[in-house]
């Protein structure tokens, strides 16, 4: 014997937007393949290639307007990537997921 299911309709108290307020896609250095696989399985759009070198990464984060994210500090004196950096210490891949996703909201 199974249970009787009834369906709720929770549409009147659920606070999420029909379309999100932007659109978030990044770009990971090559040390950072781990945090973008879990990203990807969050859904986000994120591009990840592990013979990227830095000027390619900076070109294609600027061009389609993603968001760098990379340990390279060398990264942060280019002027146009300093507002759209974020740069990871040596954490494991669960914290750097963590603090990202923190600093999204």
């Amino acid at each position: 014997m199974y249970p009787v299911f009834e369906s709720i309709d929770i549409s009147p108290i659920v606070k999420l937007r029909d379309e999100p307020l932007r659109k978030t896609s990044f770009i990971l250095d090559v040390h950072l393949g781990r945090l973008a696989k879990m990203l990807r399985m969050l859904g986000f759009d994120t591009f990840y290639r592990n013979d990227y070198d830095d000027p390619e990464i900076i070109q294609q984060g600027l061009k389609e307007n993603r968001i760098i994210l990379t340990r390279d500090r060398l990264m942060l004196n280019i002027k146009e990537v300093l507002l759209m950096s974020i740069t990871f210490g040596q954490l494991i891949w669960k914290r750097n997921l963590k603090r990202l996703l923190k600093g999204l909201i």
